[in-house]
């Protein structure tokens, strides 16, 4: 019987019995979220520069996990921070630093898998590691997890595996093992509802003190990436769970409590469906803004009569923020010329002279921003 104060180690082995899977009303769910994620993941394969375009949704997504986390910042804020950075590191917020982390975290697992086609459990600790620098790897410790009631006191609703299975083997040890090779097997299972059923393995595993929740939200796109279902991590699992977070805890910890892995099933692949049709629309923007930008950049150049088209795309194409030193340095221009070619990116461009923060010598991309908080 499942007690919340005592470490659950009996926890289910991965693969889950398809009885809480294969039912009609599932597997149709599957059809419409795997049509979406497919729509996706075929506009992302057919953009030509998707590096480019694409370079900044890890940062959106990592806006979003920290928000999950009660880190409070936002979209243009954390965009700022990467401007900041570039100039002096010490000047990031540690709210700022931790988004930062979950960004390039997401990256870093996108690399691996991409590189190596499969995730080990160090990597997944160098995940964690990235988001949790200067941390102790695994816990060896029972972690209860704990909400406050309407008095503010603090109430026990789970305690993840801690110490020994009723097996007499390391239970964190045996559930960690277990996860990598579900995560990197084959079977007949469908890929959407592995992914889901991973994700809730690892957020009952708990493996770490801190950060078990964005690293769990970082190892679901990979898994759909690792497993072909999608080509690159533009896929927002965060910005749904913070419109959705008391129903998404409830299911997560139902699962544990009664065993209802059906409803959470259910839930997670609306996440799928909705989310895969909200980021096909930023794309969309996002390409709109593109066009735009050269068809500003190109009149611009043949005004100027000489040629950087690509550098001024390149760095407005995907910077929140520009120093108006840095497009000097890229385009080796006299002051002059270099005067008249911001005045001229105000005009064709960005096109209102407050976004000229003539103190810290930058400007802001006010249309991009506006893509990215859509």
């Amino acid at each position: 019987m499942f007690n919340p104060k005592k470490p659950y180690n009996d926890l289910p082995m991965l693969p889950v019995d398809s009885k809480f899977w294969d039912t009609p009303s599932i597997l149709k769910a599957v059809i419409r979220a795997k049509k979406q994620l497919s729509k996706l993941d075929w506009l992302l394969h057919s953009l030509p520069n998707k590096e480019v375009l694409l370079k900044q949704f890890a940062l959106i997504e990592s806006v979003w996990s920290s928000l999950i986390e009660n880190i409070d910042t936002s979209i243009e804020t954390a965009f700022e921070a990467v401007y900041n950075n570039s100039f002096d590191p010490s000047s990031m917020s540690s709210e700022e630093k931790e988004t930062l982390h979950y960004a390039n975290a997401l990256m870093k697992g996108y690399d691996f898998i991409r590189n190596r086609k499969f995730l080990s459990l160090n990597w997944i600790f160098d995940i964690w590691s990235e988001i949790n620098p200067n941390s102790w790897r695994l816990r060896n410790i029972p972690n209860r997890i704990e909400k406050s009631n309407f008095l503010w006191l603090k109430e026990t609703i789970y305690t993840p595996p801690s110490g020994m299975n009723s097996e007499w083997k390391d239970a964190l040890d045996a559930l960690l093992n277990n996860f990598e090779r579900y995560f990197n097997n084959e079977d007949d299972t469908p890929t959407l509802i592995k992914a889901i059923m991973l994700h809730y393995q690892f957020e009952a595993i708990h493996p770490f003190l801190d950060g078990n929740g964005r690293t769990g939200r970082v190892l679901i796109i990979l898994h759909l990436i690792l497993h072909k279902e999608l080509c690159y991590p533009a896929l927002f699992l965060s910005n749904y769970i913070n419109s959705n977070k008391a129903t998404y805890y409830e299911l997560l910890l139902n699962v544990t409590k009664k065993g209802k892995r059906s409803d959470f099933i259910l839930f997670m692949l609306k996440w799928i469906e909705d989310q895969s049709k909200k980021t096909i629309d930023k794309i969309e923007k996002m390409m709109f803004f593109h066009n735009n930008l050269i068809k500003s950049v190109d009149k611009i150049m043949k005004e100027m009569r000489w040629d950087y088209r690509d550098v001024l795309i390149d760095l407005f194409s995907h910077n929140a923020y520009i120093s108006l030193d840095e497009i000097r340095k890229k385009t080796w221009v006299s002051i002059n010329t270099w005067t008249r070619l911001f005045k001229l990116l105000v005009e064709n461009w960005i096109g209102k002279d407050e976004v000229w923060k003539r103190l810290v010598k930058r400007m802001k991309n006010e249309k991009l921003l506006k893509v990215f908080n859509s």
